[in-house]
């Protein structure tokens, strides 16, 4: 497959029900009843980020992913080896990717929970996946669940975060949006998600432009990718860790 065909399947959207106020209940339902339409609603193909910035082998590893839906991302984490944790708030996305994970004899540990306060352990995971999640979640709630992803990440584990960026057609209205334009609560600069997440060191934080067929009418997005790893030597919150003697 070439290249272009490879973004054509790079994005799958969990979008809200409603942009500004919508509720954490609104935002499910509507995902409920996107999902209960057919199986794996936006695609299958697992995000190209993924595939090209997360350790290949999983053996006794673990992985978490935030807004997993269906379970693209956690289903092929799993298939890596890693055993996974995926939290997402539709029920309908957590039974899909139960059932898909169990036909396949896959370690997916499924979670349904609101993430807006969803408590993570520390030092748990080597690595963490959210990809167009965050734009969802209420602005006041973002930096302290940021703190709490990144607490969850073992020392030289990798976080990588999806997001639609500002200059996506949605964002500005223009012709040819995806027909969730106006569901997003967040569109994302690089530097925003780089210093939201600052104390992990930046692989990689860039904005790309694909195109997305994998539900409604042919459409654009300006993607936000946003790679970071903790430092082996450093603390959750930056400082340096000191050796055990």
């Amino acid at each position: 497959m070439s290249r272009r065909g490879q973004a054509v399947h790079e994005l799958i959207f969990h979008d809200g029900s409603a942009a500004g106020d919508a509720t954490a209940e609104a935002v499910c339902a509507h995902f409920d009843r996107r999902y209960a339409t057919r199986a794996g609603y936006f695609g299958a193909r697992p995000s190209l980020g993924l595939l090209r910035y997360c350790p290949q082998d999983g053996a006794g590893r673990s992985a978490l992913d935030l807004g997993c839906g269906p379970g693209r991302n956690s289903l092929q984490l799993a298939r890596r080896g890693y055993g996974v944790t995926a939290v997402d708030y539709s029920a309908a996305a957590v039974r899909e990717l139960r059932n898909r994970a169990g036909a396949e004899g896959l370690p997916v540990c499924p979670v349904c929970a609101d993430l807006h306060d969803y408590e993570l352990p520390a030092g748990a995971f080597d690595v963490v996946v959210a990809v167009t999640v965050l734009g969802l979640l209420r602005r006041s709630a973002l930096p302290a669940l940021a703190r709490r992803v990144v607490a969850a990440i073992k020392p030289g584990g990798v976080l990588l975060v999806e997001e639609l960026g500002r200059s996506d057609p949605g964002r500005l209205r223009r012709e040819g949006a995806s027909e969730f334009a106006s569901l997003i609560r967040r569109y994302f600069a690089p530097e925003e998600l780089r210093d939201l997440f600052r104390p992990l060191e930046a692989i990689c934080c860039r904005e790309l432009v694909l195109t997305d067929t994998t539900h409604g009418t042919r459409h654009r997005h300006a993607l936000v990718r946003y790679v970071g790893r903790r430092r082996p030597d450093r603390a959750a919150d930056g400082r340096e860790e000191l050796p055990w003697h």
